[in-house]
């Protein structure tokens, strides 16, 4: 599986990685902007990514709701739809519930994790949207 985290802050970045690796193949992105032309690109080449994690506040123009938004239109455009979208996360040190509603909504994301990211609770959604820990086959 293929997987996209997308935040602004290093440390957060670095952290989604270690977790997402267990999932599949992770590759990172710094900004709304660098995740956009990733995700483009692989969309283009027809290897979409499984599962994208996107920061909800990165730098305008550049937020996750903004992004997610985006990947959506560009799936549409491209004639992917159900089971074979990207399915989108958004990551967020934001836990106002009325916020959290709004934001899933309107991005049509997936799932939503709260910042700082406890591992249960990835590993609870990410069984939730029926994602599989890779097995490492000797």
């Amino acid at each position: 599986m293929k997987i996209l985290a997308a935040d602004d802050e290093l440390t957060a970045r670095l952290l989604l990685h270690r977790m997402l690796s267990d999932y599949g193949e992770c590759h990172l992105a710094s900004c709304g902007q660098e995740a956009w032309a990733v995700v483009k690109m692989a969309i283009n080449q027809k290897k979409p990514f499984s599962l994208i994690c996107l920061d909800i506040n990165m730098p305008p123009g550049d937020n996750g709701l903004d992004l997610a938004k985006k990947i959506r239109g560009y799936e549409h455009d491209n004639e992917i739809f159900g089971l074979q979208r990207s399915k989108i996360m958004m990551v967020s040190a934001e836990d106002d519930r009325q916020i959290v509603i709004q934001s899933f909504l309107e991005s049509e994301c997936d799932g939503y994790l709260i910042k700082p990211i406890d591992p249960e609770k990835l590993e609870e959604k990410m069984n939730m949207l029926k994602i599989e820990k890779f097995v490492y086959v000797q």
